[in-house]
Protein backbone atom coordinates (compact mmCIF):
# COMPACT_ATOMS: atom_id res chain seq x y z
CA UNK A 1 0.00 0.00 0.00
CA UNK A 2 1.50 3.11 -0.89
CA UNK A 3 2.35 5.76 -3.70
CA UNK A 4 4.32 4.17 -6.78
CA UNK A 5 8.01 5.24 -6.77
CA UNK A 6 7.11 8.01 -4.34
CA UNK A 7 8.85 6.38 -1.25
CA UNK A 8 8.50 10.22 0.65
CA UNK A 9 5.03 10.11 0.00
CA UNK A 10 4.46 6.82 1.30
CA UNK A 11 6.12 7.36 4.37
CA UNK A 12 3.77 10.67 4.87
CA UNK A 13 0.74 7.98 4.80
CA UNK A 14 2.14 5.54 7.26
CA UNK A 15 2.18 5.88 10.98
CA UNK A 16 4.78 5.04 13.32
CA UNK A 17 2.65 1.14 13.77
CA UNK A 18 2.71 1.00 9.39
CA UNK A 19 -1.26 2.10 9.15
CA UNK A 20 -2.15 3.26 5.94
CA UNK A 21 -3.75 7.01 6.17
CA UNK A 22 -5.46 7.24 2.91
CA UNK A 23 -7.35 10.72 3.35
CA UNK A 24 -10.51 9.60 2.77
CA UNK A 25 -13.57 10.82 4.99
CA UNK A 26 -16.37 7.93 5.21
CA UNK A 27 -19.51 6.94 7.35
CA UNK A 28 -20.58 3.84 8.23
CA UNK A 29 -24.57 3.59 8.09
CA UNK A 30 -26.47 1.38 10.26
CA UNK A 31 -26.23 -1.85 8.53
CA UNK A 32 -21.83 -1.30 8.68
CA UNK A 33 -21.24 -0.84 5.14
CA UNK A 34 -18.81 1.84 4.63
CA UNK A 35 -19.39 5.08 2.08
CA UNK A 36 -16.77 7.14 1.19
CA UNK A 37 -17.70 10.60 0.98
CA UNK A 38 -14.92 12.84 0.48
CA UNK A 39 -10.90 13.68 0.53
CA UNK A 40 -9.57 14.97 3.80
CA UNK A 41 -8.17 17.79 1.61
CA UNK A 42 -11.42 18.74 0.37
CA UNK A 43 -12.55 20.00 3.58
CA UNK A 44 -12.85 23.83 4.01
CA UNK A 45 -12.15 25.17 7.57
CA UNK A 46 -14.77 28.10 8.79
CA UNK A 47 -14.42 29.66 11.75
CA UNK A 48 -13.39 26.39 13.19
CA UNK A 49 -15.67 24.22 11.52
CA UNK A 50 -15.21 21.77 8.81
CA UNK A 51 -17.43 21.83 5.80
CA UNK A 52 -16.99 18.88 2.93
CA UNK A 53 -16.91 20.86 -0.44
CA UNK A 54 -18.04 17.54 -1.55
CA UNK A 55 -21.12 17.38 0.15
CA UNK A 56 -22.15 21.70 -0.83
CA UNK A 57 -21.29 20.37 -4.18
CA UNK A 58 -23.78 17.10 -3.71
CA UNK A 59 -26.41 19.97 -2.40
CA UNK A 60 -25.55 22.10 -5.42
CA UNK A 61 -26.32 19.54 -7.90
CA UNK A 62 -30.08 18.70 -6.67
CA UNK A 63 -31.04 22.30 -7.66
CA UNK A 64 -33.19 21.54 -10.95
CA UNK A 65 -30.80 24.66 -13.60
CA UNK A 66 -27.05 23.31 -12.23
CA UNK A 67 -25.21 20.98 -14.33
CA UNK A 68 -21.99 20.83 -12.41
CA UNK A 69 -20.48 23.14 -9.39
CA UNK A 70 -17.33 22.96 -7.42
CA UNK A 71 -16.72 24.35 -4.43
CA UNK A 72 -13.32 25.53 -3.14
CA UNK A 73 -11.85 27.26 -0.52
CA UNK A 74 -11.28 30.69 -0.07
CA UNK A 75 -9.34 32.92 2.62
CA UNK A 76 -11.29 35.09 5.11
CA UNK A 77 -9.76 37.43 7.58
CA UNK A 78 -12.13 36.58 10.29
CA UNK A 79 -13.17 32.72 9.56
CA UNK A 80 -10.18 31.78 8.11
CA UNK A 81 -11.37 30.25 5.07
CA UNK A 82 -15.05 30.55 2.89
CA UNK A 83 -16.87 28.64 0.52
CA UNK A 84 -16.82 29.82 -2.82
CA UNK A 85 -19.07 27.90 -5.66
CA UNK A 86 -18.62 27.56 -8.98
CA UNK A 87 -21.85 26.69 -10.97
CA UNK A 88 -22.28 25.94 -14.99
CA UNK A 89 -26.51 25.79 -15.61
CA UNK A 90 -28.09 23.82 -17.65
CA UNK A 91 -28.76 24.85 -21.59
CA UNK A 92 -30.86 27.93 -21.07
CA UNK A 93 -30.99 27.64 -17.93
CA UNK A 94 -30.75 30.95 -15.98
CA UNK A 95 -30.51 31.68 -12.24
CA UNK A 96 -30.83 34.92 -9.83
CA UNK A 97 -29.50 34.58 -6.32
CA UNK A 98 -32.01 35.93 -4.52
CA UNK A 99 -31.46 34.99 -0.50
CA UNK A 100 -30.51 31.69 -0.73
CA UNK A 101 -30.70 30.56 -3.90
CA UNK A 102 -34.10 31.88 -4.50
CA UNK A 103 -35.83 29.46 -1.60
CA UNK A 104 -34.44 26.05 -3.10
CA UNK A 105 -32.08 26.03 -0.59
Amino acid sequence: MGYFDEPELTARALDEEGWYYSGDLCRMDEAGYIKITGRKKDIIVRGGENISSREVEDILLQHPKIHDACVVAMPDERLGERSCAYVVLKAAASFIIAGRGGGFF
